[in-house]
Parts: C-alpha cells; sequence; structure tokens
C-alpha cells in the first residue's frame, strides 16, 4: 500500500470528526467521553486504511491516455504517474510543443512518456503502439486505456 499525505489528511480529519460526536454526546450526557472519541477514531481511521489497502498495486503496470493536452487527461497522466504506474500520455501536440506536453515533460517522472497521438490519424496511431511496446519494460503489461481524446464543436444542445 502506497501511503501518501492524502490518506494523513483522511485519517486527521476522522479524528476530528470522532472529537466532534464525542463533544455533542458529552454536551449531552454531561459525561467524559474519552473512550468514544478514542473508539470512534479508530474505527474510521481503520476502516480507511483497510479501504486503502485494497488499491491497485502500480508495479508492472502501465497505461495509455489519449487527449493528454489538457484537462483530465493531463491530470489523470500526472496523478497515475504520482501512484507509479508507467504511463503513456498521448498529446495532439507533442512534437509541436504544446503547453500540456511541455508540462507532462516538465512535472512527470522517467516513468512518464509522452507520445504524439492523434486520434484521427491510423499512422500515428500505429506509431504510438509501437513506441508503447518499445518503452515497456521486461514484465510490464499494458493494463489501461483511457480513450480521453475528443473533439467539441458549439452547437445547439438539448436538456
Amino acid at each position: 500500500m502506497l501511503w501518501t499525505w492524502d490518506k494523513t489528511d483522511a485519517v486527521l480529519l476522522w479524528g476530528v470528526l470522532s472529537a466532534g460526536v464525542s463533544l455533542l454526546v458529552h454536551t449531552a450526557v454531561s459525561e467524559c467521553c474519552w473512550t468514544l472519541f478514542l473508539g470512534l477514531w479508530v474505527a474510521t481511521a481503520a476502516v480507511y486504511v483497510l479501504a486503502s489497502a485494497l488499491q491497485v498495486s502500480p508495479k508492472g503496470r502501465a497505461v495509455l491516455i489519449t487527449g493528454c493536452d489538457s484537462g483530465f487527461g493531463l491530470g489523470l497522466a500526472l496523478h497515475l504517474d504520482k501512484l507509479g504506474f508507467r504511463v503513456f500520455a498521448g498529446c495532439l501536440l507533442a512534437t509541436g510543443g504544446g503547453e500540456g506536453s511541455r508540462r507532462l515533460r516538465k512535472e512527470g517522472s522517467d516513468r512518464l512518456h509522452v507520445l504524439q497521438l492523434d486520434v484521427t490519424s491510423t499512422e500515428q496511431i500505429k506509431k504510438a503502439v509501437e513506441e508503447v511496446k518499445k518503452k515497456m519494460l521486461k514484465g510490464e503489461q499494458l493494463w489501461g486505456l483511457v480513450n480521453n481524446a475528443g473533439w467539441a464543436t458549439y452547437g445547439e444542445l438539448e436538456c
């Protein structure tokens, strides 16, 4: 299990909530509720830690994400890289020096690979597949594909 600061924050939050519940019970019954506070905190923290332990291990797993120039794709690529996955981030403007590809190269680790990938081009898809095959280490598996690339136009919208 990978322990990060967000997990520590959550366990501390459960402690504060447990203290609040204990304070409410204390004011209602006018008795000390330290055991209630500690019991609630230990129980909620234990449930949270057990749930966190059920996370998938990133070891030996790679993910290909399309549409990483901005928004969700960019954020997901950086997040999965931070968790320890090998990430192949497909960007429309990877070779042209787009802002998203520059940010990925700057903030990402050596596990994050930026690929030139226009999902409407069969040639670029084939090149990206070959590059992924070359850069995957022995024993790694392509574990996920997030097809995030999209194209939008302004027009009428029905509710």
